[in-house]
């Protein structure tokens, strides 16, 4: 894994009174380094994306 460049990940900071307020007022892109496969066990993961997407279901425009 040492070839794949350093990842990004969303930081939420604090809970909103809704989600969409959560990750608008709340969510921050950092850095995040390449995980050192060494240090996973037998059963840990390395997944690498290329791009994703937030969906959040349920919210009432009106609340």
């Amino acid at each position: 894994m040492s070839d794949l460049p350093p990842g990004h990940r969303v930081v939420i900071t604090e809970l909103g009174d809704t989600p969409l307020d959560a990750t608008d007022r709340h969510a921050q892109l950092v850095e995040m380094a390449t995980p050192d496969v060494a240090a996973l066990g037998a059963s840990d993961v390395v997944v690498a994306a290329r791009s994703a997407a937030v969906v959040v279901f349920g919210v009432r425009p009106d609340l």
